[in-house]
């Protein structure tokens, strides 16, 4: 249940050196414990907003505002907002790079400056709590696909965010890999804001839905009743979902 305002973006423009525009006047507010799905066709502008969110665009080609927990997105305060914000990446081989699970959950409280023993701590807590509890000692390429991206999102757990961002989390998973992740992010209490072209997924994993295309909001509101719109879905080329 949203308590306060995690995110606020205001008319957010982003473009590469190139001149191709990728987000145009983008203004949207997140609240805290909102679990919000970016969907939209590919090339649409969702994963460059991620991006935007969490610092991993060149500031010069960025203009507008972003406040994360009212702390401006940028480069002055990059350590605060990257302790309040973080990303589990659309390809879970590049958060997970260690010998072993436990190293890799580990690696971002060590690098927040906890100790030795309470990084532990909460890397075991991160890795029970996305159900790779027997695991800690195996190597990362070791792993299933979903198991792999559990244990990305558990880097993510262990650091102790207050909004986790997400680029098309359920891609190459199997049906059962893909149940166990709805589940998992079902019972996550962090601000949730998630990137995908899956409708059915968006469904089952985020009370609000926010369609982007071409790199605009075209529309913002409750999941399922935007999913049911087969008017503006097919106008979109996007799936509905009754």
């Amino acid at each position: 249940m949203s308590t306060g305002q995690a995110i606020r973006i205001e008319n957010l423009c982003h473009s590469y050196d190139g001149g191709t525009v990728t987000l145009r006047d983008v203004s949207l507010s997140i609240g805290e414990g909102e679990k919000v799905a970016l969907i939209g066709p590919n090339g649409a502008g969702k994963s460059t907003l991620l991006l935007a969110m969490t610092l991993f665009l060149q500031p010069k080609s960025v203009e507008g505002q972003i406040l994360i927990h009212g702390v401006e997105a940028c480069r002055k305060n990059e350590k605060d907002v990257r302790k309040l914000i973080t990303p589990v990446l659309q390809n879970p081989d590049e958060q997970l790079f260690m010998p072993t699970v436990l190293e890799d959950v580990a690696f971002g409280p060590l690098n927040m400056g906890l100790e030795v023993d309470q990084a532990r701590q909460h890397a075991m807590e991160a890795i029970e709590q996305v159900g790779l509890s027997g695991l800690e000692e195996r190597s990362p390429y070791h792993l299933s696909a979903g198991q792999k991206r559990a244990a990305a999102i558990a880097t993510v757990l262990s650091m102790e965010p207050r909004i986790i961002t997400m680029d098309e989390p359920d891609t190459s998973l199997d049906p059962r890999s893909r149940d166990h992740l709805i589940e998992l992010l079902g019972s996550l209490e962090q601000t949730l804001v998630i990137a995908t072209c899956n409708m059915h997924f968006a469904a089952k994993t985020c009370e609000r839905a926010v369609l982007i295309d071409d790199g605009k909001v075209v529309v913002d509101g409750p999941t399922k009743e935007l999913l049911r719109d087969e008017e503006l879905m097919t106008r979109h080329g996007l799936e509905t979902v009754v």
